[in-house]
């Protein structure tokens, strides 16, 4: 197990980096794989309409880059924003993570079947995130 370890560890940084774009103030940072990649722009407005300055993650790789660590622990509040209904990066990434970093990781998991619609993902990270307030 600890040969395998090793490999996965040596992987992290040759696989392809995550695209981050990052507001100065590190209040909330948003992870999501490229499914959501067409409505992250429109979410992201969304949300700083409503007063957050949000930054986001997208990831290109698992085992996860070094650099998604240093987004997280960069940020306040990080949401895992995901179309299925069962959480699976967020579920990924709790395993992964150093331990410190989880209380700062929420989960927005949702899929009706239908194409990703800003609103609705946007609604649903603001109801995450007031409860984490």
């Amino acid at each position: 197990m600890e040969r395998l370890r090793r490999k996965i560890d040596g992987a992290r940084d040759v696989l392809p980096a995550p695209l981050l774009r990052e507001e100065s103030d590190g209040d909330v940072g948003i992870i999501f794989y490229g499914s959501m990649e067409n409505s992250i722009v429109e979410i992201d407005d969304i949300l700083e309409q409503s007063g957050l300055s949000v930054s986001t993650c997208r990831v290109r790789a698992l085992p996860y880059h070094s650099d998604l660590e240093g987004f997280i622990e960069r940020h306040k509040r990080v949401v895992v924003l995901e179309i299925n209904r069962d959480g699976q990066l967020y579920g990924i990434l709790r395993k992964e993570l150093p331990v410190e970093l989880l209380p700062k990781m929420h989960s927005v998991a949702y899929s009706d079947g239908l194409p990703p619609r800003a609103r609705e993902y946007a609604e649903r990270i603001l109801r995450v995130l007031e409860g984490v307030e």
